[in-house]
């Protein structure tokens, strides 16, 4: 049985965000800024061993369709150990969670990925750890009994309580910084030690066949110190770079236009454009949207625009193994751009991929098969009202991919 934790996560996103890249942020040598990345929450994804949760086996099952999909980089979120669903609180950064597999189960999926020509992009969550991490558990048992240990500088601790900060676990009188909660502790960044240990991290999944990383949270590495998070992704690309110049870091800034702009010249490759995405409600606003990055110096051009997501949407039914609804509507502003609506069902069904001539079919195909609210009063006036994103799209007769 699909877990609950997982329900919200259930429907994958395969081009789920507006990825923009500035050329002169690009290295030469880097993976191109153009392509299809699908990024997968394995728990929800397939699943190989029967448990009813998804699994890297699982994945290496489906790759022929997602070969079929036009995926050329898979991107995983957070494969480590965790005690969470999501497992952005991480245990131990060497392992791969047992409900996921082992580390052979994952040289398994990044071998069978190479043979399809596809690169393996993985979740890097550095900002925190899980607050049941050894290096954590270690510096609160040293505050409890005055011991010394190098873990304590590991982290954010302090005898005066504040926002952001709780109290450690054992250790009366001392409080850490959390920022994402109690269950996270935040790293010291500026400590030589964990920059180390992160660099020996970042190594040890580059030998074993990663080619990426999307940087967690890059906002949140210095609270309130924008120059501070720059420097460290500069550390992060730099560090990812020597030991693999064409390896492609990608970061999530969840910040208004200035601050993204700001973190470019720390060298990474590219950093998510929420602000687009959270934009793309008609083709007005995404003219000028546009405009307004390019004025400070953000090429548009369609090799570098890997697509603006226009539909989301997902609802569970009370069965906790089956999406009742789940569908998705994308648009790519390639240089053959298709209108495609992509659909799952239950959990271990694939994806479908449909093509649509034009947007009445794809109305109408919605309204047939999700009579609903959400169907009446957002897709249909979206799609129907759109000129400026629909203008130009290549014509296709409506056909159903095989997965």
């Amino acid at each position: 049985m699909l877990h609950k934790g997982h329900r919200i996560l259930a429907l994958l996103c395969a081009f789920t965000l507006l990825l923009l890249c500035s050329p002169c942020a690009v290295a030469e040598d880097s993976a191109p800024a153009s392509g299809v990345t699908y990024e997968i929450f394995v728990a929800s994804f397939s699943d190989h061993n029967g448990d009813g949760s998804g699994d890297l086996l699982g994945i290496i099952d489906r790759l022929d369709y997602l070969t079929s999909l036009g995926v050329d980089t898979l991107w995983l979120m957070p494969v480590h150990s965790s005690p969470s669903y999501h497992k952005y609180d991480v245990t131990d950064y060497e392992s791969i969670d047992p409900a996921y597999g082992t580390v052979e189960d994952f040289e398994s999926l990044v071998s069978a990925c190479a043979e399809r020509g596809i690169r393996v992009m993985l979740d890097l969550v550095v900002n925190h750890t899980s607050s049941l991490h050894p290096w954590f558990q270690a510096a609160c048992k040293a505050l409890a009994t005055g011991e010394d240990s190098p873990y304590t500088d590991w982290y954010h601790f302090t005898q005066t309580a504040g926002d952001g900060y709780h109290a450690a676990p054992g250790a009366e009188g001392w409080y850490y910084e959390g920022r994402f909660g109690d269950h996270m502790p935040d790293l010291n960044l500026d400590n030589a030690e964990v920059r180390a240990e992160i660099a020996r991290i970042m190594a040890l999944w580059q030998s074993r066949g990663v080619k990426g990383f999307r940087l967690d949270a890059v906002t949140s590495y210095y609270t309130g110190a924008n120059d501070s998070n720059r420097e460290f992704l500069r550390f992060l690309t730099e560090t990812a770079k020597a030991n693999d110049p064409a390896c492609y870091l990608v970061g999530e800034a969840w910040a208004d236009e200035a601050t993204i702009l700001s973190l470019y010249p720390s060298g990474i490759d590219s950093l998510f454009n929420f602000p687009a995405a959270d934009s793309t409600g008609t083709g007005a606003q995404v003219q000028a949207l546009q405009e307004g990055w390019a004025s400070r110096g953000v090429n548009f051009a369609d090799s570098e625009a890997h697509l603006i997501s226009v539909i989301f949407h997902d609802k569970f039914s009370d069965d906790e193994n089956t999406l009742s609804v789940g569908h998705a509507g994308v648009l790519l502003p390639s240089e053959d751009g298709t209108l495609y609506f992509l659909e799952k069902v239950a959990f271990q069904e694939p994806y479908r991929l449909l093509k649509f001539q034009n947007r009445t079919e794809l109305s109408d195909y919605l309204m047939e098969k999700y009579d609903t609210a959400w169907g009446q009063d957002t897709a249909r006036p979206f799609i129907m009202e759109n000129d400026a994103l629909m203008d130009g799209f290549r014509q296709n007769p409506l056909e159903e991919a095989q997965a």
